[in-house]
């Protein structure tokens, strides 16, 4: 997600430029994975998908001190292998995944550094999770009635609250969200993102539904979509504060890396994920 919601003015003449590249590879952006997501059969969705996952752990591996190449790379195979054993294996193959990449890495540090295999397993299972576990919920999300379209109202809700956040903060912000991870960030923005997120789902409602709530479900999904993109965008400018770095990488003009588009994406997938299990659950105990 991008930098959004700051109590500073308008982007300067001299920004508007960068502002320029920025807009027009979020368009290309959006051109791609949209026509990824409604047109391809799913098998390419599958290693569309797996390709992100892969690039992510690479640019998260960096922001980690301590991880070598050799684990980076592991890490990175298993997070594109991830995707394809959830859809060919199913999404109840995961634990078992987790298990074994925990028991591989551990084992893999030890052969390099062993007083430090654990903390260094650690982070690599860390960033497993992180990556290849959040975006291998979007196996589940596709298997779900009008899958392509929940996949859909994901990504463009996430992107609406990104947005609003940006724009409502940088006109209106005063306030600041977390000073010490990102100091750009307030809570007039976040207030902008939230209003973005429960419109979004009340239009949404329109072709999407949930039962027993056909307009009201899809306001509280839009809102849970909307704080957990804003947490994992926190969770984010956190790692990469601590690692010193200004952006996860540099593949995407104007945006940075993968991850700083991935980073709200990364909460939000498992949340929504589990809040339809949750409610799923709770219509059936009805």
């Amino acid at each position: 997600m991008s930098e959004d919601t700051t109590s500073t003015p308008l982007p300067s003449r001299r920004s508007l430029p960068a502002l320029g590249i920025r807009t027009i590879t979020g368009i290309i952006l959006a051109a791609i994975v949209i026509s990824v997501v409604m047109l391809a059969p799913p098998l390419y969705i599958i290693l569309f998908l797996s390709l992100v996952a892969g690039l992510s752990y690479i640019e998260y591996s960096r922001m980690v001190p301590g991880l070598t190449l050799p684990e980076t790379v592991l890490g990175a195979i298993f997070c594109i292998a991830c995707l394809p054993a959830a859809y060919w294996l199913g999404f109840d193959a995961m634990p078992a995944a987790l298990a074994l990449f925990l028991i591989l890495s551990g084992f893999f540090c030890m052969l390099g550094t062993p007083a430090l295999a654990i903390e260094k397993s650690a982070r690599m299972s860390f960033g497993y999770v992180y990556i290849g576990g959040s975006i291998s919920c979007l196996v589940a999300i596709m298997s779900l009635p009008q899958g392509r379209h929940w996949l859909l109202f994901i990504l463009a809700l996430v992107a609406l609250v990104d947005i609003a956040g940006y724009f409502t903060g940088t006109l209106l912000g005063r306030h600041k969200l977390a000073p010490r991870i990102s100091p750009n960030k307030s809570w007039e923005g976040v207030a902008g993102g939230l209003l973005a997120a429960a419109g979004g789902g009340w239009i949404s409602s329109l072709w999407l539904t949930l039962p027993e709530a056909p307009w009201w479900g899809m306001i509280c999904l839009g809102v849970i979509l909307g704080i957990s993109s804003m947490v994992g965008d926190l969770f984010e400018s956190a790692l990469k504060r601590i690692s010193g770095v200004k952006d996860s990488g540099k593949l995407l003009p104007g945006h940075g890396g993968l991850l700083d588009r991935m980073d709200g994406y990364l909460l939000a997938i498992p949340a929504f994920l589990l809040a339809l299990h949750i409610w799923q659950a709770l219509g059936a105990a009805d």
